[in-house]
């Protein structure tokens, strides 16, 4: 997704998490090329919804989680999972929503019993 009045752009991945289902997501300078961090002022929140599972506050990087003092140039990432609305925000800009994808999952449909 293309953060608007930005050259930073959200990147979502599955990163082999579907297992879990969740998907990764980083920032990502369109103009460079290359993931970058976090940048300062951005946060990311979960906007909770019914029937989907989600945090319902604001998100915290894997490194972060872990207290990591340092991290390198690009490499923070989230996992959030499939289906949430994260919101996007940054002092002087709206709010920026987003969705995350779902898995395709096939659900059993239960057969009443014929006697």
């Amino acid at each position: 997704y293309a953060i608007p009045h930005s050259n930073l752009a959200i990147r979502i991945w599955q990163g082999g998490m579907q297992p879990y289902e969740q998907f990764c997501l980083d920032f990502f300078d369109t103009k460079q090329c290359v993931p970058v961090n976090t940048p300062v002022d951005f946060e990311l929140w979960d906007i909770p919804r019914p029937g989907v599972f989600s945090y319902g506050g604001k998100l915290i990087s894997w490194e972060a989680a872990f207290h990591n003092e340092y991290i390198p140039a690009g490499e923070e990432k989230y996992s959030v999972p499939e289906g949430s609305h994260i919101a996007l925000k940054r002092p002087g800009e709206e709010t920026f929503l987003f969705q995350i994808p779902f898995y395709s999952t096939m659900f059993a449909c239960p057969q009443a019993a014929l006697s």
